[in-house]
């Protein structure tokens, strides 16, 4: 019955995220970019120069996906259909 415990135990261990620092299991995530984990605030800072960048791709992505989305909702509302008309628009 033991070993069935253990088995639970690290199951439950690998579905949790971890520190992008110490690798120790977190629900932390960066608030900006929210794909690294972080078990603290200062591990947070340590990490930040070395996130710094993937984490500005990562938004900015995010931002154009959002743009994209809320540009394609408008044209579709109004009848836009075509890119041309869309880019008149634009």
């Amino acid at each position: 019955m033991a070993s069935s415990s253990t088995a639970a135990t690290a199951s439950a261990t690998t579905n949790m995220d971890q520190c992008a620092v110490c690798q120790e299991p977190c629900t932390k995530k960066c608030g900006r970019c929210k794909s690294v984990f972080y078990c603290s605030g200062e591990h947070q800072k340590s990490h930040w120069k070395s996130h710094k960048r993937s984490c500005n791709d990562v938004f900015q992505a995010d931002q154009y996906t959002l743009h994209k989305q809320e540009f394609d909702r408008i044209a579709q509302k109004y009848g836009l259909k075509s890119d041309q008309k869309a880019g008149l628009v634009a």
